[in-house]
């Protein structure tokens, strides 16, 4: 079973520059922190939440396609909400 656990290396190789410009367009200013190239995220705030288990569900399932047609099972327990 996959467990989030914060802080979660969203992505690697990142210069300060590009980290600014993002928060920014996100608007999540609080919500991710850079650190040595890494942003991490801490807080999974109501509305950038979806999009953040999103992209983590994805990564996780592009991981597992082996596991097709197998008798594997992967489950899904939705997401959770922080408020």
């Amino acid at each position: 079973m996959f467990i989030l656990s914060l802080p979660y290396v969203l992505a690697k190789g990142i210069d300060i520059e590009e980290y600014e410009r993002r928060t920014e367009e996100f608007n999540i200013h609080g919500c991710w922190e850079w650190s040595n190239g890494e942003v991490l995220i801490y807080e999974l705030p109501s509305k950038p939440h979806e999009v953040c288990i999103g992209e983590i569900v994805m990564r996780i399932i592009r991981q597992c396609g082996n596991a097709d047609g197998t008798d594997a099972d992967i489950y899904s327990f939705g997401s959770t909400s922080k408020y």
